[in-house]
């Protein structure tokens, strides 16, 4: 990091910051909105997925205005927006009694995002962007009709909404697995170490010995074939290995999934496609999750179809196509 920029500096620990906030609150939403409030695990579901689904959906808006405005307006603008939102989480409930370790998440949470918000304010550099010809309109418009970044899109949506279920499929089999909720902690320091540890040298490896296309491929079939475990298996191992195989399959798809976007969109464009991408992954992520919520006890099940689905997808893909320009 020494060798990076001071603003390069500031997006690595800006990224901690946003996993450290998100990850204090959205992990025990799930049960905060079973338990405290009474929700089905169907409605839960559904609540989950269209706050996935309204996060998403922003981002073609923001991506699109970074485009035509520059990335650090909109940088500064998210993390603030968010800190209103987890604030919001504190307090925007519908029964008097709460439990004070949840309030004090969200107000924690929204906190860390207040402080990076001035950060950014205070060390991003603005970039003069050169005007655009067309329309946003016309910039949506263009990815619409880019069959073969709509096809991409389509299968690796299946990546972000099998991500999703880190969320609400595996910490309630894990707290019913082990009978306490300190179980949900353990999948995510599990994941995070895993990712610590072993993220570079993945990339590495799969840059040395395959091409990115069969890197996807291969991370989706992972992540898929992951909730196999907890779906014939019961106790909290098969969980843990669900927890790795969405670790590692992320780490071998994600960099080359995002690599593959920029390079659709080009310099232009690029903002404008991510935002298209993560719109319909939100959308396939909202439609899965409360599907997930709705099956219940056979949502892992669903979730490793899901995943080798779109790995068949994709490897189809690239036997047909050869990689954008």
């Amino acid at each position: 990091m020494r060798e990076l920029s001071w603003a390069v500096r500031l997006l690595l620990v800006n990224q901690f910051g946003v996993n450290t906030g998100f990850y204090l609150l959205v992990p025990y939403l799930a049960g905060h909105l079973t338990k405290d409030l009474g929700l089905s695990v169907a409605v839960t579901g559904v609540v989950l997925g269209v706050r996935n689904l309204s996060q998403q959906g922003m981002f073609l808006v923001g991506g699109s205005a970074a485009d035509r405005l520059g990335a650090q307006r909109l940088i500064i603008a998210g993390c603030a927006l968010r800190a209103v939102e987890f604030a919001l989480f504190a307090f925007g409930v519908t029964v008097p009694l709460l439990l004070v370790d949840f309030r004090a998440a969200a107000l924690t949470a929204a906190a860390i995002f207040a402080v990076l918000t001035i950060a950014q304010a205070l060390v991003l550099p603005a970039r003069e962007v050169p005007p655009s010809g067309a329309s946003v309109l016309g910039d949506w418009r263009r990815c619409l009709a880019d069959r073969r970044f709509l096809a991409f899109t389509l299968a690796l949506s299946g990546m972000f909404a099998l991500q999703n279920q880190l969320y609400l499929v595996l910490p309630p089999a894990a707290e019913q697995a082990t009978g306490t909720p300190s179980s949900v902690a353990l999948l995510f320091l599990v994941s995070t170490v895993a990712t610590l540890l072993f993220q570079v040298r993945i990339i590495e490896r799969l840059e040395a010995v395959t091409g990115r296309g069969r890197a996807m491929v291969l991370g989706l079939a992972v992540m898929g074939a992951g909730f196999l475990a907890p779906a014939v298996l019961p106790g909290l191992v098969p969980v843990l290995v669900a927890v790795l195989a969405l670790a590692f399959g992320v780490m071998m798809a994600q960099p080359f999934v995002y690599e593959r976007i920029s390079q659709f969109g080009g310099e232009s464009l690029t903002g404008t496609y991510f935002g298209m991408f993560c719109l319909v992954s939100g959308v396939v992520a909202a439609a899965s999750t409360a599907l997930t919520g709705w099956v219940g006890a056979a949502g892992a099940a669903v979730c490793g179809a899901v995943g080798l689905a779109c790995a068949a997808a994709v490897l189809g893909q690239e036997r047909r196509t050869a990689r954008p320009a």
